[in-house]
């Protein structure tokens, strides 16, 4: 299934079960009993190696997701603290209207939650988007998400609050520019900040 050829094209030969876990988002007894499985009919085998490494691609979309989470909170923040109870209506609206591969990232996630749980994400992508070059469907669903938001914002608010936090996103695209380290994944979200800032300019 899905889960599984996720969890699969996540062995390299260096990862641990601890980090197959972690990256899958699932849980530790069913990733175990996958492993167990693929180790039965013979397509991978216990190293007697233990090495420490640090799984660099995880790293790197867990920081993604938590700036994604961040910009998703200074979006809301800055219309509930001119809309109040109404903005849950205008999240739900723009989560509603995204295609259904993006409302399958989104799926599970609370977004009223001040501190939403990465995993959730993490587990979308290896129900829905095993594969590895349709991982980083999460950022395009983000980038998405945020238009359509600002956009239903935009029709109760004018132009002035879009604009307050087209430049708190821009201030965090300059910081991520500077601070993080240059990866496929880092610069296609640099490219979401693009398409959301010149929307709005």
């Amino acid at each position: 299934d899905a889960n599984e050829r996720f969890i699969f094209s996540l062995i390299d030969g260096r990862r641990n079960i601890d980090q197959l876990i972690k990256f899958s988002g699932g849980e530790e007894i069913s990733v175990i009993n996958i492993l167990y499985r693929f180790l039965k009919i013979g397509w991978i085998r216990k190293s007697r190696e233990i090495i420490e490494y640090e799984d660099e691609e995880f790293v790197d979309f867990a920081k993604v997701i938590e700036v994604l989470f961040d910009i998703y909170q200074i979006i809301r923040q800055a219309i509930f603290k001119e809309l109040g109870a109404k903005t849950k209506e205008i999240v739900n609206k723009a989560r509603n209207s995204l295609s259904s591969d993006y409302q399958k990232v989104f799926l599970n996630l609370n977004l009223e939650d001040m501190k939403m749980d990465g995993n959730i994400i993490l587990k979308n992508i290896a129900t829905y988007f095993p594969e590895p070059e349709n991982r980083l469907i999460f950022i395009d669903a983000f980038e998405e998400f945020y238009i359509k938001i600002m956009q239903e914002a935009k029709r109760f608010l004018g132009r002035r609050i879009i604009e307050e936090i087209v430049q708190e996103i821009q201030k965090v695209k300059e910081n991520i520019g500077i601070f993080y380290v240059p990866t496929s994944v880092r610069d296609k979200l640099l490219k979401v900040f693009d398409v959301v800032i010149k929307t709005f300019c």
